[in-house]
């Protein structure tokens, strides 16, 4: 089964990077790239993926402030440089948290096999 997912993030390279990792990962549905939060929320409330790689500090809002204002509950994947951020700290539909630059690509790409994996067996509700 295929999920939809979107890249929220004001680094084109490393944009670039994540798509790059991403398009090795099947079943995975690439919709769009956002690099300002203005058009990541309004944005994602009209098109509704599944998945957001969304890193937590981009301009106006960050990313929590985002997950805040959206009209449904999407799976979050949260990237950031700013170590002193801990998942705890987030809210409930951010599935994982990776600091910058990512590093371990196969604990990356595990994380999302999982969640993939979470959605098919319906165990992440998303509303």
């Amino acid at each position: 089964m295929k999920h939809s997912y979107v890249i929220v993030d004001d680094d084109p390279l490393f944009h670039m990077l994540l798509k790059r990792k991403l398009d090795r990962i099947k079943d995975l549905d690439f919709y769009e790239f956002y690099k300002d939060s203005v058009s990541a929320l309004m944005g994602i409330n009209k098109i509704r993926p599944e998945i957001i790689f969304m890193d937590y500090n981009i301009d106006t809002f960050n990313g929590p402030d985002i997950l805040n204002n959206l009209e449904y509950t999407p799976s979050v994947i949260l990237m950031t440089s700013d170590t002193d951020i801990k998942k705890e700290n987030l809210p409930e539909s951010v599935f994982e948290l990776f600091y910058k630059p990512i590093h371990d690509s196969k604990f990356f790409e595990s994380s999302v096999k999982y969640l993939l994996h979470m959605l098919d067996e319906d165990q992440i509700i998303t509303a």
